[in-house]
């Protein structure tokens, strides 16, 4: 399109709103390339037909590369695990304890007034919050328009921020010893004519403590609601992806900040706060911040909201800027975000183990980048053909060359020579 505010005859010439997706709009699904473990012939063969019919869309690769790729080793595509996070999160966890306690911050919060306040657990959110299938509900303690500074959140709280602050990192704990068949059912409730009542009422969870009736208690389901992050959200690594119980969810306007210097802060209502804030971190703490926005290996993690809030000049919808390395057991990113960085998905859903103890299919547990409705596997999400659908949002995932990331991941390591740099010679 020509940008002169109207759609006509020569915006159509240029291919903008001609019905049809061409190559005058310059589209491609994938600005990249697709790389398989298994062969064409087993994919296919599981798939139910060639990958050309399957994964709809055009891919653009670079110019030196193939547009797919199967048969790729073990080095060119790892596997990723949440073991072998054990020791990425040692930066994050060791600086969250720099912090004061939890609820020292809280009153301090308190004392200081303003808009700062704090409401005992009372109604009953469903999780996740939004979904049209709610599987659990929570009465959560709600904590508005504070702010926290290298924070860690007790396991057991399940709380709801609003409008809250988090500079630095906060660190959210957790039962790790949560491999028990149990654990994600015990103590979970249903609504029934109006009342909530325990879903599994005759069952309980185990951990090396003893007997579990109720979860909740162990473990962390938090949602932050319009939260601002100077820093990164990272947390205890789980045993086994429960993911009714250790939950993160990220609603309404969500920002995520690092850089003082960059021009969205300076633009944003509060941005003399939020650029002092970010000056107080010193540089060394940035630079390890920056190679996590979410660092959470075997939770369950949803950014955005099932109904795309969008605004009436799209160019004003707030966006979900994250950075860095992505960690999570399995993410869902529905709105409008943008990451710029990798990301790096934990959980392997396998048949009659872990949350699949009781049956259910491994496809439904699957990383959801847009909306995908039932009868795509996303048993949570809304129905993309449902008449109130809002619509898609815009996410953009941008692969950063020069990201660095968190300690602890044995990655391969690649060095490319500089012939410019040396030289044989004699005088």
């Amino acid at each position: 399109r020509n940008e002169d505010g109207v759609v006509d005859a020569v915006d159509t010439t240029l291919g903008y709103r001609n019905g049809i997706i061409e190559s005058l709009d310059r589209y491609a699904k994938v600005h990249g390339r697709l790389v398989f473990a298994v062969s064409r012939e087993t994919w296919e063969t599981a798939n139910g037909g060639s990958y050309q019919q399957v994964v709809t869309g055009a891919i653009r690769p670079s110019r030196d590369d193939a547009a797919v790729r199967f048969e790729a080793t073990e080095e060119e595509l790892r596997e990723i695990t949440t073991d072998m996070f054990g020791d990425s999160q040692t930066w994050f966890e060791t600086e969250s304890l720099t912090g004061d306690a939890f609820m020292d911050q809280v009153n301090a919060s308190l004392a200081e007034g303003g808009d700062a306040s704090f409401t005992a657990p009372a109604s009953y959110e469903a999780v996740p919050f939004g979904a049209p299938g709610a599987y659990d509900y929570y009465q959560r303690p709600v904590f508005a328009n504070m702010t926290f500074t290298n924070v860690r959140v007790p396991k057991g709280m399940n709380p709801l921020f609003e409008s809250c602050t988090f500079v630095g990192v906060t660190y959210v704990e957790t039962n790790t010893d949560c491999d028990h068949e149990n654990w994600n059912y015990a103590g979970a409730l249903e609504l029934v004519d109006g009342d909530y009542v325990l879903k599994f009422p005759y069952i309980y969870a185990e951990d090396a403590g003893g007997t579990i009736p109720d979860t909740k208690v162990e473990s962390n389901s938090v949602r932050f609601q319009d939260c601002t992050f100077l820093g990164s959200v990272a947390g205890d690594k789980p045993e086994e992806y429960a993911h009714w119980r250790n939950k993160i969810q990220f609603t309404g306007n969500t920002r995520f900040y690092l850089d003082p210097d960059d021009d969205e802060v300076a633009e944003q209502d509060d941005g003399a706060t939020l650029v002092a804030l970010l000056n107080g971190l010193s540089a060394a703490d940035r630079q390890e911040l920056a190679k996590s926005s979410i660092l959470m290996p075997g939770w369950s993690v949803d950014v955005g909201n099932f109904a795309n809030e969008q605004a009436a000049d799209p160019e004003d919808t707030p966006t979900v800027r994250l950075r860095g390395t992505i960690v999570a057991g399995i993410l869902d990113v529905r709105g409008t975000a943008d990451v710029f960085g990798t990301l790096l998905m934990t959980f392997r859903p396998v048949a009659n183990a872990g949350p699949l103890f009781y049956g259910g299919l491994p496809d439904a547990f699957n990383t959801t980048i847009g909306y995908f409705g039932p009868a795509d596997g996303d048993g949570e999400g809304s129905d993309p053909d449902d008449a109130g659908f809002e619509g898609f949002g815009e996410i953009t995932l941008r692969y950063d060359p020069d990201a660095r990331l968190p300690d602890g991941i044995p990655w391969p390591i690649s060095c490319a020579p500089d012939v410019s740099t040396y030289a044989e010679g004699g005088g």
